[in-house]
């Protein structure tokens, strides 16, 4: 995710160059750009799937989709839509993850703290033609390498946890702030609820996502989990595919299994049970809503 982020960084910032910076007379200027795709697929003519959108195939954001979120102006207020001023802190906090670490913001400084001491408050990085590049900062070791706390369970009294926050700084006054934790030892499985903020229609075939996030004893989600993970559902729900597509029991990728839930024609409530060897089971329950309207097509072809 850091390979694609930096790429698409620099590909930005070459299409900047051109427009707001001077071109040789004669050279043409780009009047738009696009990004193929914003989300990753199945393409049917090649046996891969396509991987280098901001969201993966479940709607889930990689580090890439911050790097695009932080060009928009801080200004910016539209209504249902992320925006305002942002940070986010493009690591995972791991034994696996660069000390030197991007952090991606549309505010005017970014201050830095690991383990609550502060290590830099820093302007955007120099070179850029983009409106809000990214910000560089190097850090210590993320946790001891031999407990990371970190998969092994054993860590020596006043161990850091492993703590990262950002906070992003307009006019000299915090407006946002992001913070990671250092992942632990996985122990239990969290269930989260995307729906889009529309809810879910009960007419048979409107479906959700639900997110099974392997996670720590705080809640954090260990990036580095694969657990296959097996979902139950009962009342006004099923879960769509089964072992024969991957669909359930489901792999998790990064620490995160996702399913898509369907409702089925009768409203009312649905119960996602996840399960894991070695992980402590999670249930969440939610209701499908009423269909609000109908429409019918009669046998003179009027809609009613």
């Amino acid at each position: 995710m850091l390979v694609q982020a930096t790429r698409h960084l620099q590909v930005l910032d070459e299409i900047f160059s051109r427009v707001i910076g001077s071109v040789p007379s004669g050279t043409s200027r780009p009047s738009g750009a696009d990004l193929w795709a914003g989300i990753d697929a199945y393409r049917g003519y090649h046996h891969q799937p396509f991987y280098g959108a901001p969201l993966d195939l479940f709607r889930l954001p990689k580090f890439d989709y911050f790097m695009f979120q932080s060009q928009r102006p801080p200004e910016v207020s539209i209504k249902n839509v992320e925006c305002g001023p942002m940070v986010y802190i493009a690591s995972f906090a791991s034994l696996q993850s660069p000390t030197s670490v991007m952090v991606f913001s549309n505010c005017e400084q970014v201050r830095l703290f690991q383990n609550e001491k502060m290590v830099a408050m820093q302007s955007p990085d120099p070179g850029y033609h983009l409106p809000h590049p990214p910000f560089t900062f190097k850090l210590s070791q993320f946790s001891l390498a031999q407990s990371m706390l970190f998969a092994t369970g054993v860590s020596a009294p006043g161990t850091p946890i492993g703590t990262v926050r950002a906070e992003g700084l307009i006019g000299g006054k915090i407006v946002t702030v992001h913070t990671l934790h250092a992942p632990g030892v996985p122990t239990h499985i969290e269930l989260h609820l995307d729906d889009c903020g529309l809810g879910l229609t009960a007419d048979g075939s409107d479906w959700v996502r639900v997110y099974a996030h392997i996670c720590d004893a705080r809640g954090t989600t260990y990036p580095h989990a694969d657990d296959d993970v097996t979902v139950t559902v009962s009342g006004a729900g099923k879960v769509i595919g089964d072992a024969s597509v991957g669909a359930n029991p489901m792999r998790a990728e990064a620490g995160i299994a996702t399913f898509l839930i369907q409702a089925t024609a009768v409203p009312g409530p649905i119960v996602v049970e996840a399960a894991a060897f070695g992980l402590k089971s999670a249930t969440l329950q939610f209701k499908s809503q009423p269909v609000k309207a109908r429409v019918t097509l009669s046998g003179t072809g009027v809609l009613r």
